[in-house]
């Protein structure tokens, strides 16, 4: 994410001559900036919140009440470190979602920028782009859903 900031902050200095309009410049830093936002990306952190749903299901059933106190607290422990990772791991979907939208702004921008007609091939840009925005708002719906299991205490239920 750092990465892809410097990257469009680098590409947002760049000349690109009297000739093409100033949205086609910021187009294209935006773009640049947001190539990390993906579908990818997305479903490596459902898998994160997903093996932290599995952990905590698995920290809740290995524990039950009649047990020894410091089985309860070193599961406890494991439970909430499993939902606190999970939080994290949801900003970090969240970040993707608004890296996502800033993609599929970038590449609208440069599409246009040209200030003729925006052809097939650009329009495939467009649309490539957006399909992914929407896989990406799915993965993080599901994440967002399976974190609330966590923090629900309803990890063993899944």
């Amino acid at each position: 994410m750092l990465g892809g900031l410097v990257t469009g902050i680098v590409a947002g200095t760049a000349s690109y001559g009297s000739l093409s309009p100033v949205h086609l410049a910021t187009g294209t830093a935006i773009a640049f900036g947001a190539q990390w936002a993906g579908p990818l990306l997305a479903f490596v952190l459902l898998g994160v919140i997903g093996l932290c749903w599995w952990q905590s299901a698995a920290w809740a059933d290995a524990c039950e009440p009649d047990e020894e106190q410091d089985r309860v607290m070193e599961a406890t422990g494991h439970i909430r470190r499993a939902g606190q990772i999970s939080r994290w791991t949801q900003g970090a979907l969240l970040l993707t979602c608004v890296g996502a939208i800033a993609l599929v702004v970038g590449t609208v921008l440069q599409t246009t920028g040209a200030g003729g007609t925006t052809g097939s091939l650009d329009w495939a840009r467009n649309v490539s782009q957006v399909a992914s925005l929407v896989a990406v708002l799915i993965v993080a719906g599901a994440g967002s859903w399976i974190a609330r299991q966590i923090d629900n205490g309803e990890a063993s239920s899944g």
